[in-house]
């Protein structure tokens, strides 16, 4: 059986020019607007988090999407 992955929904409301580059940024990677908020917040927590274990995984996954 599958578990899910994220378990805590959050809805923001962004202005429009924000979006935008959201969207053109996500696209670009090939990635959902989730997963590129995810990945943007993950840089900014990161400092505040307790060891490298909790480095968001998503990043290397982007990573290797550009090797590819």
């Amino acid at each position: 059986m599958r578990h899910a992955k994220f378990t805590k929904p959050l809805t923001i409301a962004l202005p429009p020019e924000i979006y935008d580059v959201l969207k053109e940024i996500s696209d670009a990677g090939r990635i959902s607007m989730a997963e590129c908020v995810r990945e943007i917040l993950s840089k900014m927590v990161a400092p505040h988090l307790d060891g490298d274990e909790n480095q968001s995984k998503s990043s290397d996954k982007r990573e290797e999407k550009k090797d590819e």
